[in-house]
């Protein structure tokens, strides 16, 4: 039983760090010119690299969190990498 549990742990920070790869890739590419600004008219053309979702992702973690949303990705992204690592007394 305590290996299933290693193994699930192991998927699910494989997982969140699918999904930080994403939410990095949308922030990096971020256009303030994207389609979820209602300020700007936008041509309907998306600009950003993860698509319609990225730019919405991308520009809703700019409006709520700003500039400290890439150090908070960075902070999850190693933790999911240790807890992905080691043994989960020595991360948290």
């Amino acid at each position: 039983m305590p290996q299933e549990k290693q193994i699930n742990r192991i998927a699910y920070s494989c997982l969140g760090l699918g999904i930080c790869i994403f939410i990095f890739i949308s922030l990096a590419s971020f256009d303030i010119n994207d389609r979820p600004n209602p300020d700007v008219a936008s041509s309907g053309q998306v600009t950003n690299l993860c698509g319609p979702m990225g730019a919405w992702l991308a520009y809703y973690c700019q409006y709520y969190l700003g500039p400290a949303s890439m150090p908070l990705l960075a902070a999850v992204g190693i933790w999911l990498v240790l807890n992905c690592m080691g043994d989960r007394k020595s991360v948290v």
